[in-house]
């Protein structure tokens, strides 16, 4: 009025129940070792609270966090492996109101191909001809990789693979069996007299039979 003027301010909260407004991804994949984040964005007031399961069972709260600024609720996996955080997440968010369930979320942990070689020790191994070769090691994956022997470029088929334990053996060796050239009697100095022959020669072991110049 012409004396003055009096303002009062009210806050005005319109309470609803949770309404989900972006859902967890239906399918989600880390490598073995590396951190996750499952998010999910709700409105509601008052604030829902959140409870996460894993295969059913309830999650602690230490790795749960909500991001007001984007009104998102995280879920941090740390460290995945196979056998402890694969599987299937979801969220159930709750205020007074009412509550809601998220789409189910399955996580897929990828690991590593595992290579380790049983026999033989060294990587250079030294044989007589008719003794007996063996080449064993375990491969170990979450799906059974794809395994594959060569030698000199060309797959060799093993001898037995049972379970992680692939083998490949040969009961005596013959020289074709070895990969590299190598030469058993090298060239030695010769003597000869004005007009008479003279033969140079070598002895090696090879498969197939190397080039000579």
């Amino acid at each position: 009025n012409p004396h003055g003027t009096q303002e009062e301010t009210a806050r005005l909260d319109i309470l609803a129940a949770p309404l989900i407004t972006t859902q967890l991804p239906k399918q989600e994949e880390t490598v073995s070792g590396k951190d996750v984040t499952l998010r999910v964005a709700v409105r509601g007031s008052p604030r829902p609270e959140a409870q996460w399961f894993f295969n059913d069972t309830p999650i602690a709260s230490e790795n749960v966090k909500f991001d007001e600024e984007k009104s998102e609720y995280q879920l941090l996996v740390r460290q995945p492996t196979v056998a402890t955080s694969e599987g299937t997440y979801r969220v159930i968010l709750k205020n007074d109101l009412g509550e809601t369930e998220s789409t189910p979320c399955v996580l897929t942990v990828l690991e590593p191909v595992k290579l380790t070689k049983a026999s033989p020790t060294s990587d250079v191994v030294d044989l007589k001809v008719g003794e007996p070769f063996e080449i064993s090691f375990d491969v170990g994956g979450k799906e059974a990789p794809k395994v594959q022997l060569t030698k000199d470029g060309k797959e060799v088929k093993f001898t037995s693979v049972e379970g992680t334990r692939h083998v490949y053996s040969i009961p005596e060796v013959k020289p074709e069996h070895q990969a590299p050239l190598n030469i058993t009697q090298s060239l030695t100095d010769l003597n000869t007299l004005l007009g008479q022959n003279g033969t140079l020669s070598i002895t090696c072991d090879a498969f197939p039979a190397p080039k000579v110049t």
